[in-house]
């Protein structure tokens, strides 16, 4: 399983530290990885930090490495939680039950749709070819399909139906 890259500005790596920006500029000075200008992985940062600072401290401190890799442990998935709730707050993760609760709302225009068919295509396929009939047919059933599959915070964009049969 591959680790997730989380990017940090040096603000947050400050607070996620508990320490001045002022400190991560001397512990750039001193090794510490950076992505570009002002830019951090977490992971990488924490292994310096780890690697140079807290191993050190804790062996001082005579403290068993259980205890200090349970802490590494701790800290490592405090920043995937605060990742998680960026991305909530950025939008880019959306409530599972709001998903549901929109997609039912789809599935029910569909249905609708569908059962609104026996009344609206008997008068718009009366003296009809069966080549006319099936053009009829195939533009309604589509139409409903672009109402239910429009473009918007559950569906990413994509050509319509009529936007396909244009080419």
């Amino acid at each position: 399983m591959t680790t997730p890259e989380i990017i940090l500005s040096t603000k947050d790596i400050a607070a996620f530290f508990q320490i001045s920006r002022k400190q991560v500029a001397e512990w750039r000075k001193n090794g510490c990885p950076q992505v570009k200008r002002g830019r951090w992985n977490l992971k990488e940062v924490f292994d310096w930090w780890w690697e140079n600072m807290a191993s050190d401290r804790a062996a001082q401190q005579g403290g068993d490495e259980s205890m200090n890799e349970a802490k590494r442990i701790y800290w490592w998935e405090k920043a995937k939680k605060e990742q998680f709730q960026n991305e909530q707050l950025a939008e880019n993760l959306i409530p599972r039950e709001t998903i549901e609760s929109e997609w039912a709302k789809r599935a029910a225009e569909y249905k609708a749709g569908c059962f609104e068919l026996e009344n609206s295509l008997p008068p718009l396929l009366e003296g009809k070819s069966q080549g006319e009939m099936r053009r009829v047919v195939y533009d309604k059933v589509w139409s409903m399909f672009d109402r239910v599959c429009r473009t918007g915070r559950f569906c990413p964009k994509e050509k319509s139906h009529t936007d396909k049969a244009k080419k």
